[in-house]
């Protein structure tokens, strides 16, 4: 399973951040916290997230980008008392989810 998630990394580090439609949204950055959206489907969270990375990046100079989904299911109580410390502490995925995507 790790050399597949370093496969797929690698692979996300070559490609460039998708065009997508602008988002009017102000996210509050704190330095040294992560930001975190939280959304229904298909309402833009991923675009947002896009966003954010060609503000941080205006020119692409590296031409480079990573970004990993993960659809974890976050309705059972073990998952919503746990701390995550890094992708080994990941839940499994729920049953429903269709796929991880890493792009």
């Amino acid at each position: 399973m790790r050399m597949i998630i370093e496969q797929l990394i690698g692979e996300a580090l070559t490609r460039r951040i998708p065009e997508t439609v602008p988002r009017d949204v102000c996210v509050r950055r704190m330095p040294g916290k992560v930001s975190v959206l939280t959304g229904m489907w298909r309402t833009g969270k991923t675009s947002l997230c896009f966003q954010a990375m060609r503000s941080l990046h205006p020119a692409e100079a590296h031409g480079v980008w990573h970004h990993i989904q993960v659809c974890w299911s976050l309705t059972e109580s073990a998952t919503a008392a746990r701390e995550f410390r890094g992708i080994a502490d990941a839940p499994p995925l729920h049953p429903k989810a269709r796929r991880t995507v890493v792009t």
